[in-house]
């Protein structure tokens, strides 16, 4: 059905989405123009298949898209569980590769390294007298953004000469 399609065509207009993102997208429209439930596989497929032909949509370049928007927001725990639940698996050595084309300048601060100064001077600020709490805000801050518990004590023990002793 030509609606279906050009339906999905503004969709993609719009954003890019994964094939699992549309799919649902498109489910809800079929719904909606009450098409008879035997024949809404058909056509959902056929309007995917025919958009990938068409190199229209791609889980590979949505993949590539999701890292570079969140990539300097957000660490790899947190895009991974992005592209999840969007049906898209990421890998460290694919994560690993996208920071290395980042990261060239090696003098550059990494993302962690910002975002743990940021929430260290936060909390230390916050509570001036307790170095404890401090630490522990800043890790629970860098775990919510979706960084590695292991990099984050690597990196607080070089900024601020971390306590590892101090587990959360």
């Amino acid at each position: 059905m030509e609606k279906i399609y050009n339906y999905a065509l503004w969709l993609l207009s719009k954003r890019s989405y994964s094939r699992s993102g549309l799919s649902q997208k498109i489910k809800l429209k079929l719904r909606k123009l009450e098409i008879p439930q035997e024949q809404q596989g058909t056509l959902l497929e056929s309007t995917i298949n025919k958009l990938e032909e068409k190199k229209l949509l791609d889980d590979q370049r949505h993949k590539e898209i999701i890292i570079a928007r969140y990539q300097n927001r957000w660490g790899f725990q947190k895009i991974k569980q992005k592209l999840a639940s969007e049906q898209i698996e990421l890998t460290k050595e694919e994560w690993n590769q996208t920071q290395s084309l980042v990261n060239i300048n090696s003098e550059t601060e990494t993302l962690l390294e910002k975002k743990a100064k940021k929430y260290w001077d936060k909390y230390s600020q916050k509570y001036p007298e307790d170095r404890f709490k401090t630490q522990t805000k800043t890790i629970q801050g860098l775990l919510a953004q979706g960084h590695d518990y292991q990099e984050i004590k690597k990196t607080l023990k070089n900024l601020i000469h971390f306590d590892s002793q101090i587990d959360t």
